[in-house]
């Protein structure tokens, strides 16, 4: 029950971002790492709050080598908004959502490589099918393209590609994170140190603009 409860918290969570990051981006024309901040200041980390204070045990085994998961994932994250947020703007919605397969192939990968995990013959198929996926989404379109816009479709791609990889991360080192803490120091610390590297990444394109 608890896990159902906390996929569901993170779930909405993930709504609220995104509600908050469109409803932004229609209305203000600051950089692009400012709807990612917007949304967890205003969306994500209120409900990490709760979650993490009220509704889940929080018990948490700190070392230094939590500290660099923990700054991994938050930056990580920061990038993945970030980047994902400009490659929505430049590229259709197939497209974008072909090339986010890429997290999970990234993910199964590091799973796979640096967390130990099994790899069983149907999810390397599957890895394989996404893949050859995400790179007929890069490729495909270019074919019709002139070179300006060609060279304009590839940037938007390798922005979409670094969004993905990012996410990737962050999901593996999620995974490795709660193997320190119980479910709601996940959501305690995990998510507000997320919300603090999109805050510092706002705030870098906020001195720049000022």
């Amino acid at each position: 029950m608890t896990s159902q409860l906390a996929i569901s918290i993170s779930i909405l969570a993930n709504v609220v971002t995104v509600l908050v990051q469109r409803h932004y981006a229609q209305k203000s024309s600051a950089p692009a790492t400012f709807p990612s901040a917007v949304s967890y200041v205003l969306g994500v980390t209120p409900i990490a709050l709760l979650a993490g204070l009220l509704i889940f045990p929080n018990d948490i085994t700190w070392s230094w080598w939590l500290g660099l998961l923990l700054l991994i994932q938050a930056s990580s994250m920061a990038i993945a908004n970030w980047t994902g947020f400009e490659a929505a703007n430049r590229l259709s919605v197939a497209p974008r959502q072909t090339i986010g397969c890429l997290s999970i192939v990234t993910a199964v990968i590091l799973g796979w490589s640096v967390l130990g995990e099994g790899l069983n013959l149907a999810q390397f198929a599957g890895g394989i099918l996404l893949l050859i996926a995400a790179l007929l989404a890069i490729w495909a379109p270019t074919r019709n393209m002139d070179q300006l816009t060609k060279h304009v479709h590839i940037d938007a791609v390798v922005i979409a590609v670094i969004s993905s990889v990012a996410l990737g991360i962050v999901l593996v080192t999620e995974k490795a994170i709660a193997g320190h803490m119980q479910i709601g120091g996940v959501f305690l610390v995990g998510w507000t140190s997320q919300t603090a590297a999109m805050v510092l990444l706002a705030m870098k394109d906020m001195n720049k603009e000022n």
